[in-house]
């Protein structure tokens, strides 16, 4: 027998072993299409040229020590030239794009559902039936568009 025969063989054998293998895990362990989703959207998390806004303030989180949980609670993300400033109370998400201005908003969960609005004159936006678990925030500037990280809930 020849190394490359062998070669040949051997990678067969490998691509059916591998086979057998993804239809084990798929027929009896599969990844659960929420996870696949949210997986998928972490690596996707945003457009190129998209800018992402990191979180800068939380009060769930910078308000420790504090007696009781302010309540709304209050999240700050900045990018280079643009901040978006929201606030959440038991279903709904209120807040302002800085500096103001007439944007589109898009909201997307964890499965990849998107809800879209428009803000006002001052960046004033209001999502209503917001629920729980992990979104992101992307305001479309006339210059291009910002991301927030993504947060919960």
């Amino acid at each position: 027998m020849t190394d490359d025969l062998t070669a040949s063989d051997s990678s067969s054998d490998d691509a059916e072993l591998f086979a057998d293998l993804r239809h084990a895990i798929d027929s009896y362990d599969a990844v659960p299409d929420h996870a696949r989703l949210a997986a998928h959207d972490l690596l996707s998390w945003r457009r190129l040229d998209d800018e992402l806004a990191e979180l800068q303030f939380d009060s769930a989180v910078d308000a420790a020590g504090v007696r009781g949980l302010a309540w709304p609670r209050q999240l700050s993300f900045e990018a280079a030239a643009t901040s978006i400033e929201i606030e959440i109370d038991e279903h709904h998400i209120v807040g302002q794009v800085v500096p103001p201005a007439e944007v589109d908003v898009q909201l997307t969960n964890a499965s990849g559902g998107t809800t879209s609005i428009r803000s006002d004159a001052v960046g004033h936006f209001r999502f209503e039936n917001v629920e729980r678990g992990a979104i992101r925030l992307t305001a479309s500037l006339p210059d291009g568009s910002v991301t927030t990280q993504w947060f919960s809930i």
